[in-house]
């Protein structure tokens, strides 16, 4: 940096920041990928006691952990992403530019299935998630409609890692009859193409990528209508958003998509339109370059 061998610098986490000098010769571009929901409000009060712990923790994250004031662009991944970056962490609106997820096309490697290894029969449905074990990433949700559509005789599986070794046993003996936990997968990629559907129940998301990689195998989705995810999903076109917390709706979608060849051949064909019309590596890469460009 101090022999001006770059001209631009892209910071993918902003704690880095603070490794960044104050005079530079070249621009920081900072990428920003969480989301909150604007509606949730974090509670600093508990019986009337100030929660203190909490209040130093949003400090520290704003004016340290995530301060954006040395970044001449703040690239944010979706207006999820956008909103949360400019209330929550007070990054000016002017440096903000979106710029989504791009992601290579798989859907035409040759991919092992998966179902050989799980003793799955071919005409069996599979309903799958990836993310990991926790409660906002939707895991028991996912657990509690796999338990109420058993009788169908479908499988689920929940790809992912755990932080918490004792939720995942918790969980595992509490649905381990009804999900199959796969853990970390290297052949993610498997699952989308020979899957039947992606249900996706996260409480929260900034971009979704695994909803984009969804759509790249033309696999449907069903998912709650949150933050982020209504971005990405269109409702009926490439998939269904059922509102938070509403099961029913959620069990009524997936039977709809299993259960109806033509509706679901429709919405598989809507999701690989809207993976090569927005989220291919082509794309995300060449809006990058302008934001560069432009960033001068």
């Amino acid at each position: 940096l101090d022999k001006k061998y770059f001209s631009h610098v892209s910071v993918q986490y902003a704690g880095l920041h603070s490794l960044l000098p104050e005079n530079k010769n070249v621009k920081y571009i900072s990428i920003f990928h969480a989301a909150n929901d604007p509606n949730y409000k974090i509670k600093v009060f508990n019986n009337f006691n100030i929660n203190f712990k909490e209040i130093l923790k949003k400090l520290y994250l704003k004016y340290y952990l995530y301060n954006y004031s040395k970044a001449n662009k703040v690239i944010c991944v979706s207006n999820a992403s956008k909103i949360t970056a400019k209330n929550s962490f007070g990054v000016p609106i002017e440096k903000i530019e979106i710029n989504r997820y791009g992601l290579i096309d798989y859907s035409n490697h040759d991919l092992i299935n998966f179902k050989n290894e799980f003793k799955i029969k071919e005409n069996t449905k599979v309903i799958f998630c990836a993310g990991r074990e926790t409660i906002d990433k939707g895991v028991l949700d996912f657990c509690e409609i796999a338990k109420s559509l058993f009788n169908l005789n479908w499988r689920f599986i929940f790809l992912g890692g755990y932080n918490d070794k004792d939720f995942h046993n918790t969980i595992v003996n509490k649905y381990g009859k009804y999900v199959t936990f796969a853990g970390m997968r290297k052949d993610i990629m498997s699952f989308y193409k020979y899957a039947d559907l992606f249900l996706f129940l996260s409480h929260r998301e900034s971009a979704g990528q695994v909803l984009m990689e969804s759509f790249n195998f033309g696999l449907p989705v069903v998912t709650w209508d949150i933050f982020g995810v209504n971005e990405i999903v269109r409702n009926g076109y490439n998939g269904y958003m059922c509102k938070f917390n509403d099961f029913e709706d959620v069990k009524n979608k997936v039977k709809l998509l299993l259960n109806n060849k033509n509706l679901y051949d429709k919405i598989s064909e809507n999701c690989k339109t809207s993976f090569y019309k927005n989220y291919t590596i082509d794309t995300s890469a060449e809006n990058l370059l302008k934001i560069f460009t432009r960033t001068n």
